[in-house]
């Protein structure tokens, strides 16, 4: 399950710069000035510090972008790449990925952390089957 913890605070103006790297004429982000809030691998989470005028009208009202970039290092992307949605507050974001505003996620049914496939249980037991034939064959 993603958790806002998952997200992170970019440390530069690196990922505006490579949003504008990336979008070209045509595209809903093109020449609109950036401030990245927030990462999680490729996707980006934008403030809109200017209103884009040329929106959709249900996107007119956004203040938030959240991008997943593409890291094409041909130039500009093909309108509408990079995929790019549109969120009028922090909290309708929280909404939309299951946060709650205070921040933790949602609690959900998620499975006992493993490694692998297996549970702790499992591999200690795996542990103690290795170490009894490494002292058998020692033995004999």
């Amino acid at each position: 399950m993603l958790t806002e913890d998952c997200w992170t605070q970019p440390d530069d103006d690196s990922l505006s710069v490579e949003l504008q790297r990336e979008v070209a004429e045509g595209h809903v982000l093109f020449n609109v000035p950036v401030r990245a809030v927030s990462r999680y691998g490729d996707d980006v989470l934008f403030e809109l510090l200017e209103s884009p005028t040329h929106l959709e009208v249900q996107d007119r009202n956004a203040k938030y972008a959240e991008v997943h970039l593409t890291w094409c290092a041909d130039g500009p992307d093909v309108p509408p790449w990079p995929s790019t949605k549109f969120y009028p507050s922090m909290t309708t974001w929280r909404t939309a990925h299951q946060f709650t505003p205070a921040g933790p996620p949602v609690e959900m049914n998620t499975p006992a952390r493993h490694t692998f496939g297996l549970t702790k249980l499992t591999w200690f037991l795996l542990f103690v089957v290795v170490l009894l034939l490494t002292i058998v064959c020692q033995v004999v």
